[in-house]
Formats: C-alpha cells, sequence, structure tokens
C-alpha cells in the first residue's frame, strides 16, 4: 500500500530531474523551503554545493564553512527529511554547475536573489544544443521582522535559523 501511495506521488510530479544550487552554509529556514520545494516538482534533485574553490573566487560577506562541512550539514537535512536517495549531491566549481553539460535536467530552481546568476542559460543551452529548462523562482523566505533570511543575519546575530529575531527581547 505505501508503495502505491509513493508511486502516486512521483507521477503527480512534474519533473523527472531539477536543479537546485546553493552555498548552504548554515542551513537555515530559506535553504529548507527551497530544497523542499525542489523536491515537491521533480523526482529527483541535484544539488550543486559551492566548492571551497568557487568560495575563494567568490568571497561571502562572512566567513564560510568549508565544503566538506556543508556537505555533511546537507547530507544530514536530507537524510532526516527522506530525500537522500532522491538525490545527487555535487561540488559547484562555477556558477552553473550541470545546466551546461546534462541535457536531463527539465528545471532549476531559484531564489529572486539568485535568477540573474542563471539569466542566461537558456539561450546557452540551446547554442549547445541542450533542451530548454524550466526555471522555478521561489520569493526569498522572511524572517519574523519581515527582512529576508541570510546567512549573514545569523553570523551577526540577529536572527537564528528559522528566522526568529534573537537579542531584542527582554
Amino acid at each position: 500500500m505505501v508503495a502505491t501511495s509513493n508511486h502516486r506521488r512521483n507521477k503527480n510530479r512534474l519533473f523527472k530531474l531539477s536543479a537546485v544550487g546553493g552555498t548552504f552554509s548554515l542551513l537555515h529556514r530559506g535553504h529548507e523551503v527551497l530544497l523542499r520545494l525542489a523536491f515537491s516538482l521533480s523526482e529527483g534533485v541535484i544539488i550543486g554545493i559551492t566548492s571551497n574553490y568557487f568560495i575563494s573566487r567568490h568571497p561571502k560577506a562572512h566567513e564560510v564553512k568549508e565544503y566538506e562541512e556543508r556537505l555533511r550539514d546537507l547530507y544530514r537535512f536530507l537524510l532526516k527529511n527522506r530525500l537522500l536517495r532522491r538525490s545527487v549531491l555535487i561540488p559547484l566549481v562555477d556558477g552553473l554547475g550541470p545546466l551546461l553539460d546534462r541535457n536531463d535536467i527539465q528545471c532549476v530552481v531559484v531564489t529572486t536573489e539568485t535568477y540573474n546568476s542563471i539569466k542566461g542559460v537558456n539561450s546557452t543551452r540551446r547554442r549547445l544544443g541542450l533542451k530548454k529548462l524550466s526555471v522555478v523562482i521561489l520569493g526569498l523566505i522572511l524572517a519574523e521582522d519581515g527582512k529576508p533570511i541570510r546567512t549573514t543575519r545569523i553570523v551577526k546575530g540577529e536572527i537564528d535559523r528559522t528566522g526568529r529575531v534573537v537579542g531584542s527581547r527582554g
């Protein structure tokens, strides 16, 4: 009975394979919503995690954990949420990862903040003879103060990973 239920759910997914990418430093509610959206749309999801090399070329405003630690945190999240076997975790050495060499990817899931990084991907894919990608854009997830949940804000101690304001209540 469970297998039938899972089978039905899989048939209702729009895509066989989607891709999502990020740094995933201090995995927070915004990351979790993004990942859950990708899995709700697709049977499988390629998750690109920025490599230490990529971070060295594109520094963040905050310190970023080593790749292996970010990979481990993401692995734990996927395992806990029973999404691991539907995942492929890969290091990103550039901003587009497998989007320019895999024809089996049907969709890319981005946020309004990261959309610009993939804006021209379909024209490049067309030139390379690859199929057009569907693009799903997720609005930024807001903390309880109405501002976006960002790792930088967590590092500064403004909010926690769920978006709850910290330190301002007495």
